[in-house]
């Protein structure tokens, strides 16, 4: 076993302890078989938790920053997220967002940063109502979410 890997036993006791909330490490969490630390975050910012990659592996921290209060056209929604500092949610991060951050959303649809494979006129969305996500002209008006990733090493 290498050097810098927990043993079972004492991975399980520092999960119990964390779980417990009786350890300094509140912000670690336990998910399956990693431990992964919350990122620190600035002021009026929401941890929405972590994304996973292709192999399961913890790939990044979704922080959501804001939400527009008006509904835009597609790259209008794509400069505002810039505009904010942040990014554009993919799909992923919008149903992440839905289940995890929902009181920051109205019920109404959200761009995605996701364009059409199919026809460059259209791009993703998501509604917040109902979840569903579904392609339409880019040019149609719907509200912009500004997220941060943060990488998980």
């Amino acid at each position: 076993m290498p050097k810098a890997a927990l043993s079972l036993k004492s991975l399980d006791r520092r999960v119990r302890a964390i779980e417990s909330q009786n350890s300094p490490d509140r912000n670690l969490h336990w998910k399956g078989r990693a431990i992964f630390e919350r990122p620190e975050l600035k002021n009026g910012e929401t941890w929405a938790g972590v994304i996973f990659g292709k192999n399961g592996e913890l790939d990044y921290h979704l922080v959501h920053i804001s939400n527009s209060s008006e509904n835009m056209p597609w790259q209008e929604a794509m400069d505002y997220a810039k505009k904010c500092g942040g990014e554009a949610p993919s799909l992923r991060d919008l149903a992440l967002l839905r289940t995890n951050a929902r009181e920051k959303f109205s019920d109404v649809a959200y761009w995605s940063c996701e364009q059409s494979a199919y026809d460059s006129d259209f791009a993703w969305f998501q509604f917040f109502n109902n979840g569903h996500q579904y392609t339409w002209l880019k040019v149609i008006s719907y509200r912009g979410c500004v997220v941060r990733r943060i990488p998980i090493r």
